[in-house]
């Protein structure tokens, strides 16, 4: 264990690789501008896709941690995803069915994609995600 605990705050002593090497830091510190351009990078792909699923880009917050920082927000842009005839609640479950599944959340009967804990890697597996829900798959 310590051999994994030299390594881990070894990470942290380069800085510049830090976003790279550390998936959570590279959520946490990812610029509010880019979140954005990927969201409308996701909302384009699935316009042009033509299904039967909406796409809504606006702000919001992500938490940080769990029980650690649970009254210190940070600012995000979120999906709000809305698919005819489907409510928020079977619209997540169909989302988590999904191979990969997508985790979303709930709020005011809004099913919302955090754009900050979707990695800049996986915006081509939410976007066929998303298109496959349109179709009527998952």
């Amino acid at each position: 264990t310590d051999i994994a605990l030299e390594h881990t705050l070894g990470l942290f002593l380069d800085p510049d690789r830090l976003p790279e090497t550390n998936p959570t830091y590279a959520m946490l510190a990812a610029p509010l501008d880019g979140l954005y351009r990927r969201a409308q990078g996701i909302r384009r792909r699935i316009s042009r896709a033509q299904v039967n699923i909406s796409l809504d880009i606006i702000e919001g917050e992500s938490a940080l941690g769990g029980g650690s920082l649970p009254d210190t927000p940070i600012k995000t842009w979120l999906l709000a995803v809305k698919l005819p005839g489907c409510s928020a609640g079977e619209l997540a479950a169909r989302l988590r069915r999904h191979e990969p599944p997508v985790i979303a959340r709930i709020m005011d009967d809004l099913v919302l994609l955090d754009m900050r804990t979707v990695l800049p890697g996986e915006d081509k597996a939410l976007g066929d995600a998303l298109t496959a829900l349109g179709k009527g798959g998952t």
